[in-house]
């Protein structure tokens, strides 16, 4: 009866260990991935304007930052302040119209009608750069400071506590173990 008690917990704890490796496993190749992810990579808005040009009172894009573009998959346009589009570059079909002051708040951190775009404040008015539909997952998250701070203070005590269960439960079973052993063979020998 010991005996199938024993191996019990030794099965529990073997899984429960394995488990806890495969996560902190999975994390590290989850953490690898994000870092070699191909991350959108939007056109510098500086560029974008330094190459943008007024002739004969039309803007025109610079050839290298329009390819630019394009390769990307990107568009981009400048909004006045009354939200008529004063330039835009690859910009899709439907997204060509005026724009009200509520249309811009709702894409500034957000989508334009499922682009996923960065605005940008200029002289000129907001420059907006987009890219494909479903390229992007945008998403807005807030987390209370005192909380942030609290999960700072208290995560060096998790990682203690999970380094010292890791540590402790192996030895534990172990000692339980040999300790049987012994009693099995101390049995066996008085027999």
């Amino acid at each position: 009866m010991k005996r199938k008690r024993g191996m019990r917990l030794q099965l529990f704890a073997g899984i429960l260990l394995v488990t806890m490796l495969l996560f902190f496993t999975d994390l590290l190749i989850l953490g690898l991935l994000v870092m070699k992810s191909n991350s959108v990579d939007y056109q510098n808005p500086p560029e974008i304007l330094t190459s943008l040009s007024v002739k004969n009172g039309t803007y025109e894009l610079g050839k290298k930052e329009a390819e630019s573009l394009l390769k990307h998959g990107q568009f981009a346009m400048l909004l006045d302040k009354d939200g008529n589009i004063l330039w835009s570059e690859a910009l899709p079909k439907e997204l060509r119209k005026t724009y009200t002051l509520q249309d811009i708040a709702r894409f500034t951190r957000y989508y334009l009608e499922d682009y996923p775009v960065r605005t940008y404040v200029v002289g000129q008015g907001l420059l907006v750069i987009g890219g494909k539909k479903d390229q992007v997952w945008k998403y807005n998250v807030e987390f209370d400071v005192s909380l942030m701070k609290d999960l700072m203070k208290i995560f060096p005590l998790l990682t203690l506590s999970n380094i010292i269960v890791l540590v402790a439960v192996p030895i534990w079973i172990q000692k339980r173990r040999a300790k049987q052993k012994e009693e099995e063979r101390t049995e066996w020998i008085a027999g």
